[in-house]
C-alpha cells in the first residue's frame, strides 16, 4: 500500500492546491482591477499587494506556525498508522493539508478585522492602532496564552505516542497503547482528541489568529491606503486575500515536507527507531522551547523585571521557524540519499 501514498497524496492535495489558486488570483485580479482605474497609484497598489502576500508568508514561517503544524502533522500520522490494513495510507494524504487548514483559520481573522475596518467601524480601527487599549491589551494575553497551551499539550501527546511506539517496536514490533497518564494530563489533552482530522485545525488557527498580530499589520496597511485614497473599500479586502494566499501556501508546503519526513520513516522499523525518533524529538522540543520563550514574554509583561523571565524571554524567535524547516528538509534529504530508499 506505501506505494500508493504519492499518488493519494496528491489527489487529497488537489482541492487545496486550487482553493490557493483561487485565493491568488483573486486577490491579484481585484488589486489589478485597482491599478488599472488609477492608474496614476498602480505601482503603490500593486506594491501594498505583494507587501500583504509577502507579509502573509513570513507570517507562515513564525515558529508557533510551525511547532504547532508540525506537531499535529505526526499526531495525525500516528493515528492514521494504528493497522495493516491500508488505514496508515489512506489517513497520510489527509495530514499534508494540516497547515492549509491552520493559516486559513488564522487569514479568517485577518479578513474579519480588514472588513470591519472598512466598513468603517472605528472602535475597531481605534483599539487595532493602540497597543495600550483594552483589546490590545486582552489580545495580548490571549494570543500567547492560547498558542503556548496549545504547543505544550501537543507536545506532550506526541512525546507519549513516541514512547509508546519505540517501547513497541524494541520488542515484539507490535504498536501498544500510549500510557494513560494522570488525570491533569487526560484533562487538558481531552479538547486535543477532538484534533483527528486537518479541517480541525481551521479553529486552531482561528483561536492563534485572535492574539490579533498579523491582524493588526494589514489592518494599519489598509488604514494608511484608505487615508490616502489609493483603494476604495472593495480594493482593499483583497489585500487580506493575498495575505491569506501567501500564508496558506508556505503552511501547506510545511505540512506536506512534515508528512513525507514522517511516513517516509513510518514504513520501516530502523527508521522509526532512529531518523523518526529524532526528528518528531525536535519537533517536540521546538514546541516546548517556542511555548516557553512565549510564556516568559508574557510573564515579564505582566510581572515586571524578573530575571529568570527576562533572559528567557530575550530568546530571539524570530528566524526559529525557518531554522525548523530548513533543518527538517536537509535531514530529510541527506537520509535519503544515504539509504537510497525510494519514497
Amino acid at each position: 500500500m506505501a506505494s500508493l501514498a504519492p499518488a493519494a497524496s496528491s489527489r487529497a492535495l488537489l482541492p487545496v492546491v486550487v482553493a490557493i489558486g483561487v485565493l491568488t488570483a483573486l486577490g491579484a485580479a481585484t488589486l489589478g482591477a485597482a491599478a488599472v482605474t488609477a492608474p496614476g497609484s498602480a505601482p503603490t497598489v500593486l506594491g501594498l499587494g505583494v507587501t500583504c502576500w509577502l507579509l502573509g508568508a513570513r507570517h507562515a514561517l513564525d515558529a508557533d506556525h510551525i511547532a504547532a503544524i508540525d506537531n499535529t502533522t505526526r499526531r495525525l500520522l500516528d493515528r492514521s498508522d494504528g493497522d495493516s490494513t491500508g488505514t496508515a495510507d489512506a489517513g497520510r494524504p489527509r495530514a499534508a493539508t494540516t497547515g492549509f487548514w491552520f493559516a486559513l483559520g488564522h487569514s479568517t481573522v485577518v479578513f474579519a478585522a480588514v472588513v470591519l475596518i472598512t466598513a468603517g467601524v472605528a472602535v475597531l480601527r481605534d483599539q487595532l492602532a493602540d497597543d495600550g487599549s483594552p483589546l490590545g491589551r486582552f489580545t495580548g494575553v490571549w494570543g500567547p496564552l492560547v498558542s503556548s497551551a496549545f504547543l505544550l499539550l501537543i507536545a506532550v501527546l506526541n512525546l507519549r505516542m513516541l514512547a509508546a511506539t519505540r517501547r513497541a517496536l524494541g520488542t515484539d514490533g507490535d504498536r501498544v497503547p500510549a500510557p494513560a497518564g494522570g488525570p491533569l494530563t487526560r484533562l487538558f489533552a481531552a479538547p486535543l482528541r477532538r484534533i483527528d482530522t486537518p479541517r480541525a485545525m481551521y479553529p486552531v488557527g482561528l483561536l492563534f489568529g485572535l492574539g490579533f498580530d498579523t491582524a493588526t499589520t494589514i489592518g494599519l496597511i489598509v488604514i494608511a491606503a484608505g487615508s490616502a485614497a489609493l483603494l476604495p473599500a472593495w480594493a482593499a479586502l483583497a489585500l487580506p486575500v493575498v495575505f491569506a494566499a501567501g500564508m496558506t501556501l508556505v503552511d501547506t508546503l510545511d505540512a506536506v515536507l512534515m508528512e513525507r519526513a514522517y511516513g517516509w520513516a513510518l514504513r520501516d522499523r530502523r527508521r522509526r527507531l532512529t531518523y523518526n525518533t529524532v526528528v518528531t524529538g525536535v519537533s517536540i522540543l521546538a514546541a516546548v522551547g517556542v511555548a516557553a520563550v512565549t510564556l516568559a514574554a508574557l510573564g515579564t509583561e505582566l510581572l515586571g523585571d524578573v530575571p529568570v523571565l527576562g533572559r528567557l524571554a530575550a530568546v530571539d524567535l524570530q528566524y526559529a521557524g525557518v531554522a525548523l524547516v530548513g533543518f527538517f528538509a536537509v535531514a530529510f534529504a541527506v537520509t535519503l540519499l544515504r539509504t537510497r530508499t525510494p519514497t
